[in-house]
């Protein structure tokens, strides 16, 4: 006869003996404690004291102990105890992980998002298509560790740590969405940045010229701007509105309206809404653009704004490197303000800067745009006699 064999709460048949038979099930007789009778490996028939006899299934699946009852013999027969415990242990079993993609496809999924989102999602772009892409395009995520990438980045960009930290902080968003995404499954590269020295804190002047220079600066550049098209006009409407290159660089034709430039919080640098005046210089600029899409200044594409690089660039190519990048130019523009008597919290309005403790600018919540209007215009009248008398 079958010999039955019991490991405390697990059970099994002796080695080489055969399956459960309908004959043994249905002889199995109840006894003073209950007991079980194995079948295949992890099925069991449980018969208690009262005669009831009972399917059980026990057994471990990807580190998992599986325990379940599947019904009562005979009603649920041997063949189908087994079909249901087949099911239940398949069901169970871990599916194998699908295998991550590589680094540039989840870059290109990514990118598809920031373009939607930020103004200056080409300086990204730039960056790690020049330090990380080629190294890691083909390379999957998973593979990819913490100390290869460290390495990565002390060969590749080192000593330059302002633009490690911004790299550092790409890769960090980069995982975020992979992982939000369903493309990779954990997170391994969020504190690179850690292991390098913290950049100087130092402040850094961008380079910009007196405003008292400026009739010299149009007069050196004057003959350039008259054949540069978009980059004069780029130029100049940083000079008539005093924002950033990235804030001008956006602007979009439904901003304009009843002689305010108004500019969502999510293109300024301090996420504040910020209403410019639009001078009569300005207005005769974008009078004589051509409206082709929504973007005043657009890319080739017509889908994007024109890079700021492109004004730098200009800047650089006509003799002003080191001494005039496009931020400068708010610069010059506040130094003249200063120079002639504009109050501090009107000047430092016209440049979208707050001023003031937390709690002044929790009570003053005006942008002071009236009070901005004469300064700025007499500002660009400043700026329109330079340009006219190069």
């Amino acid at each position: 006869m079958n010999q039955w064999i019991r490991f405390g709460s697990a059970f099994s048949t002796k080695e080489g003996s055969s399956m459960l038979t309908y004959l043994q099930a249905q002889k199995a007789n109840p006894k003073s404690t209950r007991y079980t009778i194995a079948d295949i490996p992890g099925l069991a028939l449980r018969v208690s004291t009262n005669g009831r006899k009972t399917w059980l299934a026990k057994k471990d699946v990807g580190g998992r102990r599986i325990v379940k009852v599947l019904g009562d013999f005979p009603e649920v027969s041997i063949s189908d105890a087994r079909k249901m415990f087949n099911a239940l242990i398949d069901s169970a079993r871990p599916e194998a992980a699908p295998a991550e993609p590589a680094l540039g496809e989840i870059y290109a999924r990514w990118m598809e998002v920031k373009r939607l989102r930020i103004k200056n999602w080409t300086d990204i772009d730039e960056r790690m298509r020049k330090y990380i892409l080629p190294q890691y395009r083909t390379v999957p995520l998973a593979a990819i560790t913490p100390m290869e990438m460290v390495d990565l980045l002390k060969k590749r960009v080192m000593p330059h740590l302002e633009t490690v930290k911004r790299i550092c902080g790409y890769i960090r968003e980069l995982e975020v969405f992979a992982v939000n995404s369903g493309l990779a499954s954990s997170y391994r590269l969020q504190h690179l940045f850690d292991i390098f020295p913290a950049p100087s804190t130092t402040l850094v002047h961008r380079p910009a010229i007196p405003w008292q220079e400026l009739p010299d600066f149009f007069q050196e550049i004057g003959t350039e701007l008259i054949h540069s098209g978009d980059a004069r006009d780029l130029l100049m409407t940083g000079f008539y509105t005093l924002l950033r290159p990235g804030e001008y660089a956006a602007l979009r034709w439904d901003w304009i309206k009843d002689g305010v430039i108004t500019v969502p919080a999510e293109v300024m640098k301090m996420k504040r809404l910020q209403r410019v005046p639009v001078s009569r210089q300005l207005e005769a600029l974008l009078a004589q653009r051509v409206k082709v899409c929504p973007l005043v200044f657009p890319s080739r594409n017509l889908q994007n704004p024109i890079s700021t690089n492109a004004l730098g660039l200009f800047l650089r190519r006509h003799g002003f490197a080191g001494r005039l990048v496009p931020h400068g130019i708010r610069s010059i523009g506040r130094s003249w303000m200063e120079d002639h008597g504009v109050a501090f919290n009107i000047a430092e309005a016209c440049l979208a800067h707050s001023t003031g403790s937390q709690t002044v600018q929790a009570y003053q919540r005006s942008d002071l745009l009236d009070e901005r209007r004469a300064p700025m215009q007499e500002w660009c009248d400043f700026v329109e006699g330079c340009l006219n008398n190069s």
